[in-house]
């Protein structure tokens, strides 16, 4: 019985979620059931993004930003660690963003930008340039 109810749950909140999007929204930006995660439209579909290494979406000011500008409440806070250097590389080379977005898994992938204020995203295939929100750096040993 506590499967069927826990089965409804997450069905509805799965119908919830696909329907936050109107069919004419583009680039809204949707709270996720993870804080570190948010979803973007795009005339009426989702796309699931993640925030950076250490923020949190702020749903209010729509944007990831710094955990103690955030209130989380009941949504899950995952302890994940993105560790993409060793994606970076290949045969000593340093790989492109285009190679590193075309590999097998890379969909969500975050990792450095030329510019300590952006970084790239994954997004299909591609890298997509992000930008970082108003004074807030992206970390790399070089910046």
């Amino acid at each position: 019985m506590k499967g069927i109810a826990l089965l409804l749950l997450c069905a509805a909140a799965a119908a919830q979620a696909s329907s936050s999007c109107s069919p004419d929204s583009v680039g809204d930006l949707i709270p996720h059931r993870n804080c570190d995660q948010f979803y973007m439209c795009f005339f009426g579909s989702q796309t699931e993004l993640h925030c950076a290494d250490g923020l949190l979406f702020n749903p209010e000011a729509k944007v990831c930003d710094w955990p103690a500008n955030v209130d989380c409440g009941d949504k899950i806070i995952p302890n994940r660690k993105l560790d993409v250097q060793k994606n970076l590389k290949k045969d000593g080379r340093s790989l492109s963003p285009a190679e590193i977005c075309a590999a097998e898994d890379s969909e969500g992938l975050i990792f450095d930008h030329e510019y300590c204020d952006k970084y790239y995203k994954c997004n299909h295939g591609k890298p997509v340039t992000m930008p970082c929100p108003p004074n807030l750096l992206w970390y790399n040993p070089f910046c």
